[in-house]
């Protein structure tokens, strides 16, 4: 059974950076830095955002728990993408939509030497969808393409291919970086009743076997969930296993002390009793408390693999 533990009782990324990055905070993606990678600013980098941004952060650090420094400026501005810099209406309601990057996932490409980076924004009919940046050094993006791929795009390499999961659990799959992912089966689809939809999924491979980390729309209150899939070889045929609980709010800045509420569709405007946006490094899991308000960790106990 997979367990998880903090390790750190503050957000590594919280209130003493909250001059410099706003009231939000959510979205995190680590790495750590490659070792072709000449005068880095430290071990570790993190990439995060504001739900309504006009640019993706970074922070860098010699260890996972601190202590964080932002990079002035972040990695990649809205004003640098082919996103809308205005806001438009929603196709599904005509709501106006705040023009925005955000939910980075970095990966390194150590053959090439080079740092890719997916991210999500708005087009002009409304809709939210996934494109692809790169970069030389990891603190300058530059946008390289249009993926085709819904928003909180993250992905794996799988065989000769990328596997991604999405908003709302829906698997994606495709052959090259920057190509076209197309849609395969929905991992997530209601996993926990009809009102809950999967929000910001992360998957990891192990073995034979696929971990899954997600939070749950209208689930009370959101916490990070786990479970397996098997990796047969046909991936249409992937389903999910028994999922279980592994991290509820407990700490005052996760908003433990706050009220149990059904969560929400969209930024957390306020502190929630609350936990999202899981993200997995080796053993190390990040995730967002408090609805959006800081960033923590948590060591992964893998049971029994």
């Amino acid at each position: 059974m997979v367990l998880a533990r903090r390790i750190s009782f503050q957000p590594v990324i919280g209130h003493h950076l909250r001059d410099h990055v706003g009231d939000n905070i959510n979205g995190p993606s680590v790495i750590e830095v490659p070792e072709w990678l000449p005068r880095p600013l430290g071990r570790y980098y993190m990439y995060f955002a504001h739900h309504t941004g006009d640019h993706i952060r970074m922070a860098f650090a010699d260890h996972v728990d601190g202590k964080w420094t932002l990079l002035d400026g972040g990695v990649l501005g809205l004003s640098e993408t082919g996103f809308v810099q205005h806001t438009v209406p929603a196709p599904e309601d005509g709501k106006p939509v705040t023009p925005h990057i955000a939910s980075p996932d970095v990966h390194i490409d150590d053959e090439g030497k080079q740092f890719r980076m997916l991210f999500h924004g708005v087009n002009p009919d409304g809709s939210q969808t996934t494109r692809l940046a790169a970069s030389d050094n990891g603190l300058q993006f530059r946008e390289a393409g249009d993926v085709k791929a819904p928003c909180y795009l993250r992905v794996v390499s799988w065989q000769d291919r990328l596997i991604g999961v999405a908003w709302g659990g829906e698997l994606f799959t495709s052959l090259e970086w920057g190509a076209p992912f197309e849609r395969g089966p929905s991992l997530l689809e209601r996993p926990n009743g009809p009102d809950m939809l999967a929000r910001h999924p992360f998957i990891v491979l192990r073995g034979p076997e696929m971990h899954v980390f997600y939070s749950l729309i209208g689930d009370q209150p959101e916490r990070i969930w786990h479970a397996r899939v098997h990796l047969s070889e046909n991936w249409q045929d992937w389903s999910l296993g028994s999922p279980k609980v592994i991290l509820s709010p407990e700490l005052a800045w996760e908003g433990a002390n706050l009220p149990v509420t059904a969560s929400s569709v969209g930024a957390a405007d306020s502190l929630e009793h609350a936990l999202r946006d899981p993200f997995v490094l080796g053993d190390l899991l990040f995730y967002v408390g408090g609805g959006e308000n800081g960033i923590g960790i948590a060591e992964i106990d893998w049971g029994d693999d």
